[in-house]
């Protein structure tokens, strides 16, 4: 009787310890996932949510983009974006068709035509992070400095005229930051905007 009542009780106490841990678990995988959740949602601010966003209505509007032109100058070309109106995609908008839009002459195309938009940012201190792509993965075009200095300047010149917010671009080429996109232009930190090489 004393061995079935010890069989007993040592049975119960292994139950109650596994129950509790089986609880103690269960509760720290559910806050763990929680508190995920949460780090994930506080990294992912309404400003730099994905470009296809369905929260605010599209609109048509009018974007000043800036091409490279044979004058050695950028000239804009103004061309009807439909986005919507947030700062982010207003300049995914503005970027997507400099890239996509054929120039008309003396403007030429800012890069070949491989070369697309891929994931755009818009921080809360103005900064504008672009991401260009190319589908396979290749460097950037060669080119020489003058040519350079209009491409780089094509991109950030039509983030700055069409975003009232943006107050620096950063490029990326396929994700990332290079020091150069061709060995003259400095990339390599946020660019600002450059009036004197659009054409009065």
């Amino acid at each position: 009787m004393k061995r079935s009542w010890a069989a007993w009780a040592v049975g119960l106490a292994l139950a109650t310890t596994l129950g509790a841990a089986l609880w103690l678990f269960s509760s720290w995988r559910s806050s763990g996932m929680t508190e995920e959740a949460h780090e994930t949602s506080r990294f992912v601010p309404v400003a730099v949510a994905p470009i296809a966003s369905p929260a605010t209505a599209d609109e048509t509007w009018t974007a000043r983009l800036f091409f490279p032109a044979t004058n050695e100058h950028l000239v804009a070309q103004e061309v009807p974006v439909v986005s919507a109106g947030d700062p982010r995609a207003r300049a995914a908008g503005a970027v997507a068709a400099l890239l996509s839009v054929a120039p008309v002459a003396p403007r030429v195309a800012v890069f070949p035509a491989e070369v697309k938009l891929g994931k755009l940012l818009v921080l809360e201190d103005g900064t504008v992070i672009v991401d260009l792509r190319t589908d396979p993965v290749v460097e950037p075009p060669q080119s020489g400095s003058d040519v350079e200095l209009l491409r780089v300047y094509a991109v950030v010149n039509t983030v700055m005229r069409n975003v009232e917010e943006a107050k620096r671009v950063v490029l990326l080429w396929n994700g990332v930051q290079r020091p150069s996109f061709a060995g003259h232009v400095d990339t390599g930190h946020a660019l600002r905007l450059r009036a004197d090489l659009e054409a009065s």
